[in-house]
């Protein structure tokens, strides 16, 4: 079953579904721009970025096709007077991500927890995010809008449930019940949960061990989700060309020399072959 989604032959940037991604701070300004990118490359039409003043001047350097919003900030962080920029920004999309290079102080945690309780789309929830609500996961029953899909790495699936990881498929599970979230748990053989329906993903490898391939995938993920697909095919899909991608791009590279700049280069490539096999 082909779950991409197609644009119809009259579509605009609008009906192609719109993603913002809140994040950035002035330690780090480039991990939402990764992810705004793959959003784009994954057929977004309206992908922008909400990022704090000083963040938005990087942001600014490296995308020419895609907005960039520059909110308020405090301390080099978004903070609670930088809620009206992003709903702005936001104001015509269809689906969100957050927490991308977001940090995680306390400024940055009362943000996002008026963010959830404001902004009604689904929301993929990704990397400064996670650690937030680690400490805090009262936010997800205030939010706006009860879809949302998690993807934590091992360490911040350890800090959400509070105990180790000694069977990856429980635990997975396990997120997906606590968090009411689709729960994506990278790693080799990511798992993709809803709490009751489990998939594992063996696409890709270790050319994916690295820095800022998550924001990649979020990014992937809420491009598919703001085109219409539910959360658990959003995060399936996204999975799975995140992981071709880096297939692909390890065949030229090598798996030692790929960088998250490169899975986005071939998000392209993965579908047009994907696409092929289903016919």
């Amino acid at each position: 079953m082909n779950l991409l989604p197609h644009p119809a032959q009259s579509a605009n940037k609008y009906s192609r579904g719109g993603v913002l991604v809140v994040g950035g701070s002035v330690l780090y300004p480039s991990a939402p721009v990764l992810a705004v990118k793959a959003a784009a490359r994954t057929g977004a039409g309206y992908a922008k970025l909400a990022t704090c003043r000083d963040a938005a001047v990087v942001a600014h350097m490296h995308l020419l096709s895609i907005p960039v919003s520059a909110c308020a900030q405090e301390e080099g962080t978004l903070c609670l007077e930088s809620l009206q920029d992003v709903l702005r920004a936001g104001a015509k999309s269809s689906a969100f991500v957050a927490g991308p290079g977001m940090g995680t102080t306390a400024l940055v945690a009362s943000f996002l927890k008026e963010l959830l309780a404001h902004l009604a789309c689904p929301a993929v929830l990704d990397a400064d995010a996670l650690n937030i609500i680690a400490r805090d996961s009262a936010m997800l029953t205030d939010a706006a809008n009860s879809v949302r899909i998690i993807t934590p790495h091992e360490g911040e699936a350890v800090r959400l449930l509070g105990h180790a990881v000694e069977d990856r498929v429980a635990a997975v599970r396990e997120l997906a019940n606590r968090l009411k979230a689709v729960a994506v748990l990278k790693g080799p053989g990511t798992l993709i949960s809803d709490g009751v329906t489990t998939y594992v993903c063996n696409e890709g490898g270790p050319e994916l061990a690295k820095a800022g391939s998550g924001d990649v995938l979020a990014g992937m993920i809420g491009a598919l989700l703001a085109q219409g697909l539910n959360a658990l095919d959003a995060a399936s899909v996204g999975v799975y060309l995140h992981g071709r991608a880096g297939r692909y791009a390890a065949q030229k590279l090598s798996d030692i020399s790929v960088m998250p700049e490169d899975l986005i280069e071939h998000i392209g490539p993965a579908i047009v072959q994907w696409e092929r096999e289903l016919q």
